[in-house]
C-alpha cells in the first residue's frame, strides 16, 4: 500500500494541479495557432465542483478533495446564475451557480445554496456599486464554521462560504 501510495503521489499531485481554477484568464491562449477553440466542454455536462459544507473544504465531482478544511477556493467566472430548484436532494432552496475554467481549460461548474448565497449576495451588492462584474473578478470563496441552533442539530457544526473580490486587470 505505501509502496503505490508513494508511487502513485506525483502522478495524482499532476492531477490535482490541472482541477484547479485557473485565476486569470488573460494569460491563457484560449485559441490554438490554428484558430481552434482549446476549451473543453461538453454541452450541458461542465465538470463539477462542490463545496463541501459539511466538512469546510471544495472537491471535484465529490471526489477529489482540492482544498484543507477552511482553505479559501479562488476562481474568476465566466458565467453565473442565481435560481430557485428543488435539487439534490435538499428541497426547493436557492441557488447560485458560478462557471469558471480550470487549468486543463475544461469548463467547470461549482454551486452554492442557503447562507453561502446570502453571503455572496452581500458581495454582489457590493460589486454592483463599485461597477464590476464577478465575471471581471478573482472571486474567493473561504469557508467559515458556524455552530447550528436549530433543535434538531443543536451544537452541529457546519460551514458557509463566505465570499471576497479583487478586480482583475484591465487589459
Amino acid at each position: 500500500q505505501d509502496f503505490l501510495n508513494h508511487f502513485f503521489k506525483p502522478f495524482k499531485q499532476t492531477i490535482m494541479k490541472n482541477l484547479m481554477p485557473l485565476t486569470t484568464i488573460k494569460k491563457v491562449d484560449l485559441i490554438s495557432k490554428d484558430g481552434e477553440l482549446l476549451i473543453k466542454y461538453l454541452p450541458g455536462y461542465p465538470r463539477s465542483y462542490r463545496f463541501d459544507a459539511s466538512r469546510g473544504r471544495f472537491n471535484e465531482n465529490g471526489e477529489n478533495v482540492l482544498t484543507q478544511k477552511v482553505e479559501a477556493f479562488s476562481f474568476t467566472p465566466i458565467g453565473y446564475r442565481k435560481f430557485t430548484d428543488d435539487i439534490l436532494g435538499y428541497g426547493k432552496k436557492t441557488w447560485i451557480e458560478f462557471f469558471f475554467l480550470n487549468e486543463s481549460l475544461q469548463v467547470c461548474a461549482l454551486m452554492f445554496h442557503g447562507y453561502s448565497v446570502d453571503e455572496f449576495m452581500r458581495l454582489a451588492n457590493t460589486m454592483f456599486y463599485d461597477g464590476v462584474s464577478p465575471c471581471d473578478c478573482l472571486i474567493t470563496a473561504t469557508p467559515n464554521e458556524k455552530v447550528s441552533n436549530h433543535p434538531d442539530a443543536k451544537g452541529q457544526k457546519y460551514f458557509i462560504a463566505s465570499f471576497s473580490y479583487k478586480p482583475l486587470a484591465k487589459d
